[in-house]
C-alpha cells in the first residue's frame, strides 16, 4: 500500500498518483501519522508580494512537495529543505530560513515564475497562447478609443444640463475616462472594449489576467505622451507633437519583435493574445 503524505491517505497498491490531489505517492505514512516527531520547517511569507508567493507555491506543487500553509505562515517537512534549496538557487543569495524576496532580481523572477509554470501540472494540459495579430491589436485600440469618447460626449452632454458650472474634477475625471477605463479593465480582465469585440486580451507571463501593478506600468509607458497632454504651456503642446510619434514608435516595436510586445509589453511583462477572457489568479 502506498500513502499521500499530502492528503495524509493510503492509496490502493496500483496507484500512480493520488487519487484526491495527484501528488506523489510514498511506501509509507507520513511521520505524524505514525507517530513519530519529524522537525518541521517554518517559512515567514509576509515579507513577498503575492506574485511572489505564488511562484514559490508553484514551485512547491510542481516538484511535489509537500506542505502546508497556514496564513502567511508556510510549514515543511525538514527533510525537503535540500529540495527547496535547490529549486530556488537562482533566485534568491541567501538560505531557506533566511529567504528574503526583496534580494531576488526582475530577471530571476521572470525565470522562476515561467520554470514554475512548466513543472505545475496544469501546464501540461492548458491550451497554448496563440499571439494576437499586431492589426488587430492595432483595430482594437481605434475602437476602443472610439467608445470611450462617445461615453465622454454622452458624460459632458449630461454636465451642460445642469446650469452651474460642472465642477473641475469631473472634468479632468472624464476626461481621463478612456486612460482610467482601459486600464482597470486591463487589469481585471486583460481587456479593453476594442479587444473584447476583436476576441483579443493582455496577458502576464503565466497567462492570468496582469493585474494592477502591470497594467498601470503598460498603460504609463504606452500613453505618457497623452497624459502629458494635459498640462498646460509648453510641456502639453510639445506632448501633443511627439503623441504620434511615439505611438509609431509603439507599433514598430511590435512588429519587430519575437513576441510581438511594444515596449509598452516589455515593461509591464504583458503579451497579447487570442481569446476574450483571461484566467484571473487567485
Amino acid at each position: 500500500m502506498s500513502w499521500c503524505w499530502r492528503c495524509d491517505l493510503p492509496q490502493g497498491s496500483e496507484a500512480l498518483a493520488c487519487e484526491q490531489c495527484g501528488g506523489e505517492l510514498h511506501s509509507s505514512p507520513p511521520a505524524s501519522a505514525s507517530g513519530s516527531h519529524a522537525r518541521v520547517l517554518e517559512i515567514d511569507l509576509s515579507g513577498m508580494e503575492p506574485s511572489e508567493r505564488e511562484m514559490f507555491l508553484l514551485f512547491l506543487d510542481g516538484a511535489s512537495i509537500d506542505h502546508d500553509l497556514q496564513g502567511l505562515l508556510l510549514s515543511v517537512s525538514a527533510e525537503d529543505e535540500q529540495r527547496i534549496k535547490d529549486l530556488l538557487e537562482t533566485v534568491t543569495t541567501d538560505t531557506l530560513v533566511d529567504f528574503d524576496p526583496t534580494q531576488i532580481s526582475g530577471e530571476s523572477l521572470d525565470w522562476a515564475r515561467e520554470m514554475a509554470s512548466k513543472m505545475h501540472p496544469a501546464s501540461t494540459t492548458a491550451d497554448p497562447l496563440l499571439l494576437a495579430p499586431l492589426m488587430q491589436r492595432v483595430v482594437a485600440a481605434v475602437i476602443s478609443y472610439c467608445v470611450w469618447w462617445v461615453v465622454i460626449v454622452v458624460l459632458f452632454g449630461l454636465l451642460t444640463l445642469s446650469p452651474e458650472a460642472p465642477p473641475y474634477v469631473a472634468v479632468l475625471a472624464i476626461s481621463l475616462l478612456p486612460l482610467l477605463g482601459d486600464t482597470w479593465l486591463t487589469a481585471w480582465n486583460g481587456t479593453t472594449p476594442g479587444k473584447f469585440v476583436l476576441g483579443i486580451r493582455v496577458v502576464n507571463s503565466r497567462g492570468f489576467a496582469p493585474g494592477w501593478r502591470s497594467s498601470i506600468v503598460r498603460t504609463l509607458v504606452m500613453m505618457w505622451p497623452v497624459i502629458l497632454a494635459y498640462w498646460p504651456g509648453l510641456v502639453g503642446q510639445v506632448a501633443v507633437a511627439i503623441t504620434p510619434a511615439w505611438m509609431i514608435l509603439l507599433i514598430i516595436t511590435i512588429a519587430r519583435d519575437p513576441e510581438s510586445q511594444g515596449l509598452h509589453d516589455r515593461a509591464a511583462g504583458t503579451r497579447v493574445v487570442l481569446g476574450r477572457h483571461a484566467e484571473r489568479a487567485a
